[in-house]
């Protein structure tokens, strides 16, 4: 449902960063992303998530969402048994007649906070390689 991917464009911080230790910083955001970023992501989309009235089960309170991780960046999907999500986050259907975009909003919220801790490890490491 939403890709985070980093490129030049998004953060010329991470670009310098990442030109000071050419050879470690692909691991290295990969690694970030991996250990903290879709963590992130996933309790963000999850909080920004509604709660029905109804008596049954919420996919807010079930752990709804899978991570696919890609070159740079990653993918976060509903799992299959909670692919309904795609209803309330798009205002499909007569039950859901406003966008909830929980999704995007999500991932809106802590993209600064995920550069943040690439920028910080890639420039964590660069110092760690001049000896600083």
């Amino acid at each position: 449902m939403v890709k985070f991917q980093l490129n030049a464009q998004e953060s010329e911080r991470i670009e310098q960063a990442m030109a000071r230790i050419p050879e470690e910083s692909e691991r290295m955001v990969n690694d970030v992303l991996k250990s903290k970023g879709v963590k992130k992501a996933i309790e963000s989309i999850v909080g920004f998530m509604p709660i029905s009235d109804r008596k049954k089960a919420h996919a807010k309170l079930s752990n709804p969402l899978k991570q696919n991780m890609i070159n740079l960046g990653f993918e976060i999907t509903p799992k299959p048994r909670f692919g309904y999500l795609v209803f309330p986050n798009d205002g499909i259907g007569r039950s859901n007649p406003v966008k909830q975009q929980f999704f995007e909003n999500g991932l809106e919220k802590v993209t600064d906070s995920i550069l943040d801790d690439v920028v910080l490890a890639l420039e964590e490491a660069s110092n760690k390689a001049l000896g600083n």
